[in-house]
């Protein structure tokens, strides 16, 4: 992840499988879109107490990001099903771990905070021993005062869990999911 992005994090609320969700998911989010528009990610919560079933997060150099307002009054849910969405803000990365786990074994667990102290001991024994991203928001209305990103395997999972799960009452372990060519 560069430094020099924003990342665009979007949370879905809905009761839909992964094959209705990214069908719907990729109607609604991709129609008129600009091919090269940025990176974009989903991923499909495994397990966790965030209530977000799926998160989106579109990635784009801070050159070629331009904010816009939606050009109607409809809702951001999607009408065809019953899926919520949420914006929860544009965040900048702001410090980045080694990338130790790729491949397969990867599993990716993200940690919500309304409030961090950067002071957290769990934090920095965290950051020496895990692939990380920690996003700070880039606008002030963000949802969140930070999103942490960890990559790790199953062994060092329940671990983070713990240690971050105190702080971070809103968390959860996601997979990412496979977007079709023709959007990604």
């Amino acid at each position: 992840m560069e430094k020099n992005s924003i990342t665009h994090f979007v949370g879905f609320i809905t009761p839909l499988d992964q094959e209705l969700f990214l069908d719907q998911w990729t109607q609604h989010y991709f129609r008129g879109e600009p091919e090269g528009a940025g990176a974009v990610q989903l991923h499909e919560k495994i397990k966790g107490n965030l209530k977000f079933k799926y998160i989106s997060q579109h990635s784009f150099s801070k050159e070629d990001f331009s904010f816009s307002f939606l050009k109607d009054r409809n809702s951001g849910n999607f009408p065809e099903r019953s899926v919520r969405v949420l914006m929860l803000g544009g965040y900048k990365p702001i410090e980045t771990g080694k990338s130790l786990i790729t491949g397969k074994n990867a599993i990716k667990i993200m940690f919500f905070f309304s409030q961090f102290r950067d002071d957290n001991e769990a934090y920095k024994i965290m950051i020496q021993n895990a692939s990380f991203t920690a996003y700070h928001p880039f606008y002030e209305n963000c949802i969140y005062e930070m999103i942490l990103e960890l990559t790790t395997d199953e062994a060092g999972l329940s671990s983070l869990m713990e240690k971050l799960g105190k702080d971070a009452p809103e968390n959860a372990v996601y997979r990412k999911c496979r977007i079709p060519h023709s959007v990604a």
